[in-house]
């Protein structure tokens, strides 16, 4: 469980960031962690570290 206030597990927190979900705020609109007592966001951040660091980078033209 991440987020305990609203009961969200990690899995629906990782399928926020894989929907497009960049920050603790668009995790937040998108699943709803994150946004009561905000003692979730360091394990958030994480999450949003972890796949910002895997994701490939496009390329622009």
């Amino acid at each position: 469980m991440v987020c305990l206030c609203h009961g969200i597990s990690e899995r629906k927190v990782r399928r926020a960031i894989d929907a497009g979900a960049m920050s603790l705020a668009e995790v937040g609109d998108r699943c709803g962690a994150g946004t009561i007592c905000h003692g979730c966001h360091p394990t958030i951040e994480e999450l949003l570290d972890v796949a910002v660091s895997v994701r490939p980078r496009t390329a622009f033209a």
